[in-house]
């Protein structure tokens, strides 16, 4: 099985330009069965109103993935974005984390620590269940958590 992890920073290049279609590459050159996914957008403006983890998972192939919003609202509007809730509607802006794999996910949850969420999930083939978790890391532990 092979793993990787990827800070996609909303599919901004080093051109300064979002590339939906080139970030989709890139996630499938890295030809990984699980892949961790930072700085995701969904259905933010500044990344075409598109979702950037299903866009992901369909450019590797994966069968299975999962969005966690670690701030929900429209980026475009910065008094409204806010930290993320459990009870986000599916179809609201945000922007977190992914998990994609080309195994079925049999769960997810994410943590409720903030500012940076975790996620973590079990997937399963025909070997042994495995498990996956997708962090982000910073040098200074949050106030809350």
């Amino acid at each position: 099985m092979r793993l990787a992890t990827f800070n996609i920073q909303h599919g901004l290049g080093p051109d300064g330009r979002v590339d939906n279609n080139r970030l989709a590459d890139a996630v499938a050159a890295l030809d990984a069965d699980v892949v961790g996914l930072q700085e995701v957008d969904l259905r933010q403006a500044r990344s075409g109103g598109v979702d950037q983890a299903r866009l992901c998972a369909e450019a590797m192939g994966a069968v299975d993935h999962r969005f966690r919003p670690a701030l929900a609202g429209p980026f475009r509007y910065p008094g409204v974005r806010r930290r993320a809730r459990s009870t986000e509607r599916p179809e609201a802006p945000g922007y977190g984390i992914a998990l994609l794999s080309r195994f079925p996910v049999r769960a997810g949850t994410p943590s409720s620590c903030h500012p940076r969420r975790r996620g973590s999930g079990a997937g399963s083939s025909s070997a042994p269940t495995s498990r996956a978790w997708r962090s982000r890391l910073r040098s200074r532990r949050p106030q809350g958590c």
